[in-house]
């Protein structure tokens, strides 16, 4: 198991608010590196795990207030961890990062924000800030029935090559 930290909460001083803890969960060890150097950057605690399970065992031990997983994850995908998440705590952030074009509903329904790969980091730093500011002022976070974020079906590469401009 590997866990990368950047500041330790003992170092912040009282007037500042406390770091949010942030797992990434990713199988792409390039996407890993990137999100850990801009979160750690931002001022957050980034805790990495490259697969499902790595990422449970992380979550397990306490401690993360957001969490950003990917889809498509060889062994325990995207889906399946965010229901063991769930299991273990209905409130926590969930902000789903990915390149999947056609998304189940169950996925979209453990979720609180949906950010697909792709897009500029100021998408997901936008979602993340909206979570994080929740965790902060100690909001509860409600998940909605459906996550009306995510179109039910993204348009195939092909009709969406058709419609890029030249």
């Amino acid at each position: 198991m590997r866990r990368v930290r950047g500041k330790t909460r003992s170092a912040v001083t009282s007037s500042k608010p406390r770091p949010i803890t942030v797992l990434l969960v990713d199988d792409e060890p390039a996407v890993l590196h990137f999100r850990h150097l801009l979160l750690e950057t931002l001022g957050y605690i980034a805790l990495i795990a490259s697969s499902g399970e790595e990422g449970l065992d992380i979550f397990r031990e306490g401690g993360v207030d957001i969490v950003i997983l990917d889809y498509w994850m060889p062994g325990m995908d995207g889906e399946q961890m965010a229901r063991e998440i769930r299991k273990l705590d209905r409130t926590i952030p969930i902000i789903l990062s990915t390149a999947c074009m056609d998304l189940p509903n169950g996925i979209l329904e453990l979720v609180n924000k949906c950010v697909p790969k792709g897009l500029s980091p100021e998408h997901l730093i936008h979602a993340l800030e909206q979570q994080a500011q929740l965790v902060r002022n100690g909001s509860s976070v409600v998940l909605r029935k459906r996550n009306r974020a995510w179109p039910k079906r993204l348009p195939d590469i092909a009709t969406f090559r058709r419609t890029w401009p030249s």
